[in-house]
């Protein structure tokens, strides 16, 4: 066991060592490119107590970054042969078909989280020429968590608000449904499954405009449903795509009951912003029916033997609920609420597509907008590392306490 341990941890030191070699191959690689482009006024560096220009110096480093990829690739596999051999032997067929995959995984993912890193240690912008170009810097990192432009440490409490409510509903409203749907004596299952599965099926930036009419002041569906309801308030509706809020103390308003509300609960003017409202209302439409099937399937595979032995005990439909139903549906729901809260915090098209500029966001939109309409491609970079290292934190922390990836029974 320990043998393992040990194995594993010297297979991930050098796994590193071979990344770092990668990235010192494309700082070469680009300080190479840059010299060629600018000739004479390339840049001039100092290495090792000497004057080398651009291209030279991005010679030295392509050149070490081979060899010391290499070497790292090279001692990495050594490590891995004799268990992939083995591996191989019995299960030949099943790598010969995900091959496809982990190439495109390495094309398509790897290599451009590692360009990303590289330029979230630079000072790249739009406006910046190539030769200009530093690195390493950590300045915009930096940027990121004291700059009083960034509002980080604000998006990022909005963005935990709004992935704790979109889970909560969304695994609420999944479940109940769930349970609605196993009964027995529910007659026409399969219909009313495949139109609660629509909104899932729907590709998202689809259903988020579809959403964004209906959210219209003028000529959107909800207001004219909420017509009587604000017509209680004196209100012609309202503009749920702005940045605006609504105060809780108005329910007053409201004929007979609403002084007494105000009165019991103890509302004093709190505000709801109506974009949070509205892009929260739209993902759980979008997250319910995922839960809703993966919790009919832990159902489902509940045995009726355990109901029917509670109920000769005289167990309530509660107490059948909470010993028996939440135990054996936990070890299904778990991972799927740990990918849900990967997603709904990384969720870029419901907020981007429905809200305009600054009045509704999170981590990843901030970090679009950075990138794509403002041109700061490093800072926007550095951004995308901070939400990365968040989510890889958490996933491991997760997966970790919860034994998702491990067998359930």
């Amino acid at each position: 066991m320990l043998n393992k341990i040990e194995n594993k941890k010297k297979g991930f030191a050098w796994l590193g060592f071979a990344t770092a070699s990668f990235l010192l191959f494309i700082w070469g690689l680009v300080l190479l490119i840059k010299g060629v482009m600018y000739g004479k006024g390339a840049k001039v560096y100092e290495f090792l107590g000497k004057n080398i220009n651009s291209p030279t110096l991005g010679f030295i480093f392509i050149v070490l970054g081979i060899i010391f990829l290499f070497t790292g690739i090279t001692k990495t596999v050594s490590n891995m042969t004799a268990k992939i051999k083995r591996n191989f032997q019995n299960l030949g067929t099943a790598y010969t078909y995900i091959s496809p995959a982990i190439i495109g995984m390495t094309v398509l993912v790897f290599f451009p989280l590692v360009f990303g890193v590289w330029v979230a240690f630079t000072n790249y912008r739009q406006e910046i020429q190539l030769k200009d170009i530093t690195f390493p810097t950590i300045g915009r990192f930096v940027e990121v968590f004291t700059s009083k432009s960034s509002d980080f440490w604000d998006i990022l409490f909005v963005n935990i608000w709004w992935t704790v409510i979109n889970i909560v509903l969304s695994v609420s409203l999944g479940v109940i449904l769930a349970l609605i749907l196993n009964r027995e004596d529910m007659k026409f299952k399969k219909i009313y499954r495949t139109i609660l599965v629509l909104p899932w099926a729907v590709p998202q930036y689809v259903t988020a405009l579809m959403w964004k009419a209906m959210f219209n002041k003028e000529f959107g569906a909800i207001n004219q449903i909420l017509a009587p309801i604000f017509n209680l308030f004196n209100s012609d509706g309202l503009t749920w795509l702005s940045k605006s809020y609504i105060r809780l103390d108005r329910i007053k308003e409201i004929p007979l009951i609403g002084s007494a509300i105000v009165n019991i609960i103890g509302i004093k003017g709190y505000l709801i912003s109506l974009p949070f409202i509205s892009v929260v209302t739209v993902n759980v439409w979008l997250g319910f029916p995922f839960m809703m099937i993966v919790a009919l399937g832990g159902l489902q595979s509940i045995s009726k033997t355990y109901y029917e032995a509670a109920e000769i005990d005289g167990a309530t439909k509660y107490q059948q609920f909470k010993y028996i139903t939440a135990p054996l549906l936990k070890p299904t729901m778990v991972p799927a609420i740990i990918l849900s809260i990967i997603w709904t915090f990384n969720q870029f098209n419901v907020i981007y597509l429905i809200t305009t500029q600054d009045k509704m966001s999170i981590l990843v939109v901030s970090a679009y907008r950075e990138a794509f309409e403002k041109g700061r491609y490093a800072y926007a970079a550095a951004y995308s590392v901070v939400v990365f290292m968040i989510l890889a934190s958490y996933s491991i922390v997760t997966m970790k306490a919860s034994k998702a990836t491990e067998e359930v029974y």
